[in-house]
């Protein structure tokens, strides 16, 4: 990718023209915590949790040349998401963020020598960063071992391939699932099982819990005939 590009909800900036200035500052995410005090105690009690919060990344863009009026109309329309969608930068080509744009998005017509159109906005970053590599399906068959790179836990989406009950096993934890027509798709992320038409289906799911794979080896079984696995390895978005 070249230097100051990037991909933001599937489009190549430079598709517009459009690059960034120079590489933001970053900031960590910040872990969620439970703040109180206690009567006969001195100081602050910190409870910590396994969640993060958003953070923030402003950045300052510029048109490669003088932009038409449909071209800003295009532009606006393209940062305009309702939801998160994929963020990718120049500067960590490798993963794949999850952002949206918070606050006014502001157009400046700046001239030194000659105009510059500048555009500045906001992004609201998710907390995960996901490693591209980790993001296509593998096909598997029989028993495996996936090594997870990242010191964080995944949350993995795996498809088992059959019919009537199925069974998976992931690090010695087994999950079941029934009445299975052809395909069942297991979205940890989510929280969901979905069916062979995409459609949630909890009534197929023995039990609440889904699978995770921790860092290092993960071992995985199941009695599908095959299975695809999106493993969605994630590191901290800084």
């Amino acid at each position: 990718m070249k230097d100051g590009a990037f991909y933001f909800n599937g489009v190549y900036s430079l598709d517009y023209e459009l690059v960034i200035q120079s590489r933001p500052d970053r900031s960590f995410p910040i872990r969620r915590t439970n703040t109180y005090t206690v009567s006969g105690r001195n100081g602050t009690v910190y409870q910590s949790k396994d969640t993060y919060d958003n953070s923030t990344l402003s950045l300052s863009l510029v048109f490669l040349s003088e932009p038409e009026s449909y071209r800003l109309e295009q532009v606006s329309e393209w940062f305009n998401t309702a939801d998160y969608v994929e963020f990718i930068p120049y500067f960590d080509d490798k993963h794949s963020y999850r952002a949206k744009v918070v606050d006014k998005v502001t157009v400046q017509n700046k001239r030194s020598f000659g105009k510059a159109y500048t555009l500045d906005l906001t992004l609201s970053v998710y907390p995960m960063k996901f490693v591209i590599d980790a993001l296509d399906p593998v096909t598997l068959t029989g028993e495996q071992t996936i090594f997870n790179t990242s010191s964080l836990r995944s949350e993995p989406t795996i498809t088992l391939y059959g019919d009537g009950s199925l069974s998976l096993t992931v690090n010695n934890v087994s999950y079941q699932y029934v009445n299975v027509n052809g395909k069942i798709t297991i979205n940890t992320e989510e929280r969901t099982v979905y069916d062979e038409n995409g459609q949630p289906a909890p009534s197929k799911a023995l039990g609440l819990d889904f699978p995770f794979f921790n860092e290092g080896q993960n071992h995985i079984s199941t009695s599908a005939d095959h299975y695809e696995v999106v493993k969605k390895f994630v590191r901290l978005a800084v």
